[in-house]
């Protein structure tokens, strides 16, 4: 069984002999994967196209979209609900989290300094792409161990700019 958390929603899913069940209820869905990597799900007379935009193994989150509508969903495996119900929860926080360039650019200013204190929503980096100035936030209170940039260099996507 999983528990997925979508919009503050969650709902259990289990699937038995190629059936799945969500919330207990016994669900048919048909599947197919689309030449554009998108995938088709019929479900009765309902038809829905998924797009995954990331999967965020560390975190056990999913960003997608379906039917058009942007949604992001938490993934809890069996050993997350066994910790959940002896009360000890996996603590994803508390682990070294780095924080990576989601897109190609350029440091245009660098908000904090090694060794600093952060809360969760601080502005860390400024990077400019495509002409825009983003400002990459804190996901979490913490202390920065690592800055790994510098002003006026460029990133390409997924580069290591920050470690808690």
């Amino acid at each position: 069984m999983k528990k997925i958390t979508i919009n503050k929603s969650t709902f259990e899913l289990e699937e038995v002999e190629g059936a799945f069940f969500l919330n207990a209820k016994p669900y048919s869905l048909d599947m197919y994967q689309r030449h554009d990597g998108s995938i088709h799900i019929e479900h009765g007379c309902k038809s829905h196209l998924v797009e995954i935009v990331s999967v965020d193994a560390k975190t056990k989150t999913v960003s997608m979209i379906i039917d058009g509508r942007a949604i992001q969903a938490h993934v809890q495996d069996e050993l997350d609900l066994m910790l959940e119900k002896i009360g000890l929860e996996s603590d994803i926080e508390a682990t070294d989290q780095e924080i990576k360039a989601p897109m190609p650019g350029t440091i245009l200013e660098i908000c904090v300094k090694e060794g600093q204190s952060v809360a969760k929503g601080d502005s860390l980096v400024i990077l400019e792409a495509m002409k825009m100035e983003n400002i990459i936030k804190s996901p979490c209170d913490g202390v920065l161990t690592s800055i790994l940039v510098t002003k006026g260099e460029t990133v390409e996507k997924g580069k290591i700019l920050l470690i808690f």
